[in-house]
């Protein structure tokens, strides 16, 4: 059932009548999701959703489902201290027992716990989600206990006070910009390019190939005999330098820009490993990539990439996206760029040199599956230490728990 066709079952049902409906889940992950929820509160008041936590619903489709069970109320501006139920199912619904099956309709009806096996609960008011949203977490975390990040919000800042989003290359036709191996194309057009994050297995990163990147004019080429790169356009063009391929996103479509460089970066669809990494040298990057640059106020880029990979780190990249069919999680550039990390400038430059110095040992090995890096003795002592730098390393089992359900839940329906 569609988005639109939620709202538009309004007119079938009396007040007070109750509307369950199975959607993909999204919505909870997404701007347009955001929307759709924003929009749904002047229509019904949001009683409980569910996902699993045990199995994917449908074996037969890539799309993991939601279950919203709704009550209709009269066109309003929703009342924010209603509180939602975000609920998730421990049994596969497909094997259930009468037995749990009972306990699971009755838990949800009641807005109650009942058995911990059949299903979990957490609960927020309308109110507690409208602030727990503006950190950059998604609706997809509130299925888990993030009550902690009231706790430490004022400890935290919009990444983007200390990098600026960087778009990523989509050129429409690759082969002519992407270089991979010997080309006729003079050196000072070819600029350092990474493609894809597959290949990295560290906190750092190097490029993997290069890019055309041409601001040259025909007329400028041909004037200063650069023959081997007119030999490379005209692989690609006419007789009159006219493109074959109609797709390309460029104008002139053989200048691709190379001002668009990057100096960190992380994945769109990043699975058991969470991290960001730092490039060794500014580079062009494709779309597939969510890539970042230190802007100039930055005064310790070595703390400001510690803080992005620590525990909290973690937590807000996995916190900002949902699951996918294949477990994989799914963010988007808008929605990354929403993500706090905690603010450098309350940590003082004792504490700023020791976080340097614990993560220096971090860094220079591979990047771990989150239940390994999380049982790393030096990824600990880093950790504890980031949080005992802002005066809340009591906070350190509480996020790690929050990041190990939230990944449970997104791998247990692949």
């Amino acid at each position: 059932m569609g988005r639109r066709c939620v709202i538009h079952r309004l007119q079938l049902l009396e007040k007070n009548g109750k509307l369950g409906i199975i959607i993909s889940n999204s919505w909870l992950g997404t701007d347009i999701g955001k929307n759709f929820f924003e929009a749904l509160q002047y229509y019904y008041i949001i009683e409980s959703v569910l996902i699993s936590n045990c199995k994917r619903w449908f074996n037969n489709a890539d799309v993991i489902g939601t279950i919203l069970i709704l009550r209709k109320k009269e066109i309003s501006i929703p009342d924010k201290t209603k509180r939602i139920s975000f609920w998730l199912t421990n049994k596969d619904i497909n094997t259930i027992e009468e037995e749990d099956k009972e306990t699971l309709i009755n838990s949800i009806v009641l807005h109650q716990v009942i058995d911990e096996s059949v299903a979990t609960m957490k609960e927020y008011s309308l109110s507690d989600i409208d602030n727990i949203m503006q950190y950059g977490i998604s609706l997809n975390a509130l299925f888990h206990n993030i009550s902690w990040i009231k706790e430490i919000q004022e400890y935290i800042e919009p990444i983007t006070k200390e990098l600026s989003m960087i778009r990523g290359e989509r050129t429409g036709q690759n082969k002519v910009f992407y270089i991979n191996g010997e080309t006729s194309i003079a050196d000072k057009f070819l600029y350092p390019m990474l493609k894809s994050s597959r290949n990295i297995k560290k906190y750092s990163a190097s490029p993997n190939m290069k890019a055309f990147c041409c601001n040259k004019t025909i007329e400028q080429l041909k004037e200063d005999g650069e023959e081997g790169t007119l030999k490379w356009i005209r692989k690609f063009s006419n007789d009159k330098y006219e493109p074959l391929a109609k797709s390309i996103n460029y104008s002139p479509w053989y200048q691709m820009p190379s001002i668009n460089r990057a100096d960190l970066v992380t994945s769109e669809n990043p699975d058991k490993r969470l991290f960001i990494a730092e490039l060794n040298e500014s580079v062009i990057v494709d779309q597939r990539l969510i890539a970042m640059k230190y802007k100039d106020s930055v005064a310790n880029k070595e703390l400001v990439f510690a803080l992005l990979n620590s525990i909290y780190g973690m937590f807000a990249i996995e916190a900002n996206g949902f699951g996918r069919g294949q477990g994989v999680l799914d963010i988007s550039k808008t929605g990354f760029q929403k993500i706090c990390m905690i603010n450098p400038e309350l940590i003082s430059k004792e504490d700023a040199a020791e976080i340097i110095a614990l993560f220096s040992k971090i860094k220079n090995r591979n990047v771990m599956e989150i239940e390994d890096e999380l049982m790393n003795a030096d990824r600990q002592a880093f950790d504890k230490k980031v949080l005992q730098s802002i005066g809340h390393e009591e906070l350190y089992d509480c996020i790690k728990e929050s990041l190990l359900s939230m990944q449970h839940t997104r791998h247990c329906v692949k």
